[in-house]
């Protein structure tokens, strides 16, 4: 079961999601199959079209838990997705 924040839709991308995973070291945005963990071959990759959420990337927001490397997560994250998505390949972000 996941902690809260971190469900999500996610879709079978396949193609090499390698920089994209290696950027996502906590599987906020994609996750890559146990067979092939660089993403190589493909990855499930979060399907969404409004704001991200830093809860995806295991922030908890409690105001004791330090939820800084959740927000680095999500920077190298979101940050490798801005510039590795084709637009006709998958959702992109909406960031406001």
């Amino acid at each position: 079961l996941l902690p809260a924040g971190r469900e999500g839709l996610f879709a079978w991308a396949s193609g090499d999601q390698s920089a994209l995973v290696s950027a996502d070291l906590r599987q906020g945005l994609s996750v890559a199959p146990a067979a092939d963990p660089t993403g190589a071959t493909g990855a499930w990759v979060r399907r969404f079209s409004g704001p991200a959420d830093v809860r995806w990337f295991g922030a908890v927001g409690d105001g004791v838990t330090d939820d800084g490397a959740a927000f680095a997560g999500a920077l190298a994250a979101l940050g490798a997705l801005a510039t590795t998505v084709s637009i006709y390949g998958r959702f992109l972000p909406v960031l406001s």
